[in-house]
């Protein structure tokens, strides 16, 4: 299966380099983006109630930053480009549904963007991946989550406190067992907000 096998070299060149990933899953305003903020001790990442992320966003230590960048977007024709800063209206121009670029559009040019910060959480090559929603209603995002939890070393399974234990949440963690055999559960509110 060339999917697989495609996931299976990713884990290996991350190991090669003693990279580590842990995606967040889970639906949309369960919290995922909120809580990275929280560990970042920084709004950086967009949150709202209604579904927000629409790309893959990878959080790495600073000094992984290739030449010092704030951030670079990976785009799907192959151009990249480099973040002036991370201020919140920067990055949700870059990994938000609701960018200035347009409906759609973010999810559909996109295919991740690099986030480099100064936090103690992403020391020793760890990085935190933010993911769109489960159950979005944007094409092509359960597909993007679904390729970066084969492609993540462990996973962190974000559920709301509002409605725990959901049929979908269920549904959704028996396809995430499938895929990756490290995963951490967070009970959230996703209500609160930095």
């Amino acid at each position: 299966n060339n999917e697989d096998a495609q996931s299976i070299r990713k884990l290996a060149q991350d190991v090669e380099h003693n990279l580590f990933s842990i995606v967040l899953v889970g639906e949309f305003s369960s919290g995922k983006s909120t809580f990275l903020n929280a560990l970042m001790h920084k709004r950086i990442l967009p949150s709202f109630t209604s579904e927000t992320t629409a790309t893959v966003n990878f959080l790495k230590h600073v000094d992984e930053a290739p030449n010092g960048e704030a951030g670079i977007v990976y785009y799907n024709d192959g151009r990249t480009e480099v973040l002036p800063n991370l201020d919140l209206a920067t990055v949700e121009n870059v990994v938000s549904t609701s960018s200035r670029k347009g409906e759609g559009a973010v999810a559909k040019n996109i295919r991740q963007v690099d986030l480099f910060l100064d936090s103690p959480f992403l020391k020793n090559g760890i990085q935190l991946v933010d993911s769109p929603g489960l159950n979005g209603i944007a094409e092509g995002h359960l597909e993007i989550t679904r390729e970066q939890i084969k492609s993540s070393h462990a996973a962190i399974f974000m559920f709301s406190a509002e409605r725990p234990g959901s049929k979908s949440d269920f549904q959704y963690l028996q396809d995430l067992k499938s895929k990756s055999k490290n995963i951490f559960f967070v009970l959230n509110f996703p209500e609160f907000q930095l």
